[in-house]
């Protein structure tokens, strides 16, 4: 598999390029590249991400890669975006292909006396073959559409061009090419994500063999979509990453679904059931069981060792059974919260401000958080240093809902996912007191 990300800015693109680009990572582990447009021409460069990710491997070369106009991409085989010169001019391309007719292709190629450049495994760049098919033709339109009708298998690309940038999807629609935009720019990707922390807003999402044309002022079809749509549902499955969406489905939502019909196919019996005492308030008899036991056992074996006799195992018993009462006493009073610590929410006079904080594994791709510089800010220290919400009410009235959402629920992990599309997150709230 692969991912690309593309982008037409009416200032500098590089930014969104290279986080664009990143956000595709999981797509891929061998190769990883970008290509540029500006005032200096085209740009492009191309490093092995087999040892190292693609953040460390491009983020020294990011100054020098300049331009309004680029597309980069995650690989898991071949070396690309590829600069082309033909009679369509120079331009460079990407694409996401699984190519079965390869060698039927370039061996009718070839015969016409055209050559390629062979990879160290002695096979050739996909990408290039397509490339070669473009060039078959004498527009970008009719070769994008002869290259997807010659393969047998799929095939969508992005292609950089001096005056904007060609997105086409698989003729099937098995991978998936969408549009995002915000003012001054437009961007096509693979993965729907992707745009998200760079400010765009979803766009739309292309049909199968839609080709498009865009720049930083808009998006025009040049092919439209068609009707016969096979897309891999193995993108649910497996590849995509869970906050993505394919034909307006969410990637962890359909996971959660097939889990939820796999469980009501299985008539399996089963021999042991493992069980976590820390999920869900049912579970507090299990634990306050545990810590009898536990306290029973250590009791026993401090009243062996200080009597220096096995016999005295059970001597002190009025002590255990202390020490058994006091130990689930504490264990109730913060289970049930008595002196209501844990729900305590402070006056709306005593706050000045505050702000609001998600765990890692919600984030899209991580804790991606900049400077102007582009030096690595920790997520914390980012959030309490620019996130002053002042309607503090507001603040209070969300905390005081998941108070009473949670006193109310007698399983949380239900607030997890309930199988009703509804959600729920952990979140840290920060009050700054006056």
């Amino acid at each position: 598999m692969g991912g690309f990300f593309g982008v037409a800015s009416k200032e500098n693109c590089n930014f969104d390029l290279f986080f664009g680009t990143d956000y595709h990572s999981h797509l891929g582990t061998r190769r990883a590249g970008m290509a540029v447009y500006g005032e200096n021409g085209f740009q492009k460069s191309i490093h092995n991400i087999e040892n190292s990710p693609f953040r460390t491997k491009f983020d020294k070369e990011l100054d020098s890669l300049n331009g309004n106009y680029g597309i980069g991409c995650i690989s898991d085989y071949e070396a690309q975006p590829i600069l082309v010169r033909s009679h369509h001019g120079t331009y460079a391309i990407t694409t996401v292909s699984k190519i079965n007719n390869s060698k039927e292709l370039v061996d009718e190629i070839v015969a016409n006396r055209t050559h390629f450049f062979e990879m160290a495994n002695g096979e050739i760049n996909a990408t290039e073959l397509i490339a070669a098919l473009i060039n078959q033709k004498d527009n970008f339109i009719e070769g994008i559409r002869y290259a997807q009708e010659r393969v047998d298998g799929s095939v969508s690309m992005l292609i950089l061009t001096e005056k904007g940038i060609y997105a086409a999807r698989d003729k099937r629609g098995r991978t998936p090419v969408v549009l995002g935009k915000k003012e001054g720019a437009n961007c096509a990707c693979f993965e729907s994500f992707s745009y998200l922390n760079l400010g765009y807003q979803d766009h739309r999402e292309l049909g199968p063999g839609e080709i498009v044309v865009f720049d930083e002022n808009q998006v025009k079809t040049l092919v439209a979509p068609g009707k016969d749509i096979k897309i891999c549902t193995f993108l649910w499955v497996y590849y995509g990453y869970p906050s993505a969406k394919y034909e307006g489905v969410n990637v962890e939502e359909m996971r959660y679904k097939c889990g939820q019909l796999l469980a009501r196919r299985d008539n399996v019996v089963a021999d042991v059931v493992g069980f976590d005492p820390l999920r869900g308030q049912g579970g507090i008899g299990f634990v306050l069981f545990s810590m009898v036991i536990v306290l029973l056992v250590i009791c026993c074996l401090i009243q062996v060792i200080y009597e220096f006799d096995i016999k005295g195992i059970f001597h002190g018993k009025r002590h255990i059974l202390i020490c058994a009462v006091v130990v689930s006493a504490v264990c109730l009073i913060f289970k049930e919260d008595v002196f209501g610590y844990d729900s305590y929410i402070p006056k709306v006079e005593e706050v000045t401000s505050a702000a609001l904080i998600t765990p890692y594994e919600y984030s899209y791709y991580g804790d991606n958080y900049f400077d102007e510089n582009l030096e690595y800010v920790g997520k914390d220290d980012f959030i309490m240093e620019h996130m002053y919400l002042t309607d503090i009410g507001a603040v209070n009235k969300l905390l005081k809902t998941s108070n009473d959402t949670i006193a109310a629920c007698d399983d949380l992990s239900r607030l997890y996912y309930d199988g009703t599309n509804e959600q729920w997150y952990n979140m840290v709230v920060i009050y700054r007191m006056g």
